[in-house]
């Protein structure tokens, strides 16, 4: 791990009275070394300690290897530190910066779904549809964790792709499907998302949510058009003899 080193900054030096009078020895004195670290620091929102860090030149675009080669603005976002990321933008801080994973920041808001936070990242020129750890980009991951305020924030004030696919070729859709979010599953269709579109292995979004277990999703989704990768394939056999 890489510590900061923080350098101790020299005092102003008392003059004796007289050249003929003895020096007083004086203890000068030194900054506080702070008792918590950078990444923990960040974590918890403390602004005071992130700022005494950041001025004694901190890189603000390293990555820390054993949070998996994280930036600062990673971990803020994670951890839902508005404040914090909005200091680390404001300092430079590379909004597109990619961890290990291929994760940017704006890939994280999904976690907390925090509009504002989204917002402070897009605004610095986050890339919107960024295609992160297995092709997710931050609509699947927040349709994945139901974010709805974050969702139609991507999608409705941003213009975030509804029918892009991650590596399985699976979309928005089929996240909102697998964990039930019916509210998502709703805005997405009426964005115009495709209640048929197939992935890699034929799985549709109604499969999505049979998988996930979710009933009631599912009976959404056969409400408003949606079929199963066998029921198309048996539609398209039956067209295909007419």
């Amino acid at each position: 791990m890489k510590h900061l080193l923080l350098t101790t900054i020299a005092a102003v030096l008392l003059a004796g009275c007289a050249m003929t009078q003895p020096q007083k020895s004086v203890e000068l004195p030194t900054t506080k070394t702070p008792d918590i670290s950078i990444l923990d620091a960040v974590s918890a929102g403390n602004v005071d300690v992130v700022k005494m860090y950041l001025s004694d030149g901190l890189d603000l675009n390293l990555k820390y290897e054993q949070w998996f080669s994280t930036t600062l603005l990673h971990r803020a976002v994670a951890a839902d530190q508005e404040e914090i990321v909005k200091l680390l933008i404001d300092r430079g801080a590379d909004v597109n910066a990619k961890d290990i994973n291929s994760n940017a920041p704006l890939s994280l808001t999904g976690i907390h779904g925090n509009v504002s936070v989204a917002d402070l990242l897009v605004s610095s020129g986050a890339d919107l549809n960024y295609k992160g750890f297995g092709g997710w980009t931050p609509l699947h991951m927040a349709a994945f964790k139901g974010q709805m305020h974050l969702v139609n924030y991507l999608v409705s004030r941003k213009g975030a792709e509804v029918e892009i696919k991650d590596d399985g070729g699976t979309t928005a859709l089929h996240c909102a499907a697998f964990k039930g979010h019916n509210n998502v599953i709703n805005f997405l269709f009426l964005k115009d998302a495709n209640v048929n579109a197939m992935g890699d292995q034929g799985t549709t979004p109604l499969d999505a949510a049979i998988e996930g277990g979710q009933d009631e999703s599912a009976t959404l989704i056969r409400s408003i058009g949606g079929m199963t990768f066998e029921e198309l394939k048996a539609e398209y056999s039956t067209r295909i003899r007419a």
